[in-house]
């Protein structure tokens, strides 16, 4: 009993000391160039103007609708590809920050940032997708990390985008080697037999999959292969950044 109060106490403290870290960061400095701002936000209007980003109209409401992108990744499950801008600074920086330097509260703003750009663009597509799942993690780097980066994108997006989120469903069965430096069939073979799907009540038609940034898609289409293989009929990705340098 003990134990347990004492494991509350600690929880509650840890989400208020998270608060207040949010709120600080609301009424610092732009995180980007450093000049104070005015607004509750963590960018400053110019800033926010000069980001990298894909446009939100019909042509960037799928990526897989341009060759220069299509022709690069591996998308033969993915049925729309969304991402808000290209994988270059300092989205690149922010995305390292959350993945490497154990920088979660970067998750407000690059969630905040793929949520509005989802909000804008979709109405060019042709549903609204049933559910959103993250990619997993396996455990020992959950462990290590004490927090999966596309689990608190997808919190923001499911919440901001009024979408269902569905954080167990998929898991990540076996841990691999990074991908980086692997080819095309290496990066499959790395993969396989990495995720299942735990289902517990028959999948909706539309899913969509949220990552921080997508480079090869080799993740994300063996995702999707095993989302359609349990039933689901279109996939959807939706990331932060994805990677044009081939």
């Amino acid at each position: 009993m003990e134990t347990t109060t004492a494991s509350y106490l600690y929880q509650n403290i840890a989400r208020q000391l998270q608060r207040l870290w949010h709120h600080w960061l609301s009424l610092g400095p732009c995180l980007w160039c450093s000049q104070q701002k005015n607004q509750a936000v963590l960018l400053c209007t110019s800033c926010q103007q000069a980001l990298p980003r894909f446009t939100g109209d019909a042509e960037f409401s799928n990526l897989l609708s341009l060759p220069a992108i299509a022709n690069h990744i591996t998308h033969k499950h993915i049925d729309t590809l969304l991402a808000f801008g290209p994988y270059q600074f300092p989205l690149d920086q922010w995305i390292s920050g959350l993945k490497f330097q154990l920088r979660p509260e970067l998750a407000r703003l690059l969630g905040a940032l793929l949520a509005e750009h989802i909000e804008t663009t979709l109405s060019y597509q042709q549903s609204k997708p049933d559910l959103i799942m993250p990619v997993p993690l396996h455990w020992r780097r959950l462990k290590w990390r004490q927090y999966n980066q596309a689990t608190l994108l997808a919190r923001i997006v499911s919440r901001r985008c009024q979408i269902p989120l569905a954080m167990d469903d998929l898991k990540r069965w076996r841990s691999t080697n990074t991908q980086v430096g692997l080819g095309g069939q290496g990066r499959r073979r790395n993969l396989r037999g990495a995720f299942r799907v735990d289902l517990r009540g028959q999948l909706p038609e539309h899913v969509a999959i949220v990552d921080d940034v997508l480079t090869s898609g080799t993740t994300a289409n063996e995702l999707a292969r095993i989302l359609k293989k349990a039933g689901v009929k279109r996939v959807s990705v939706y990331c932060v950044a994805i990677s044009l340098k081939r």
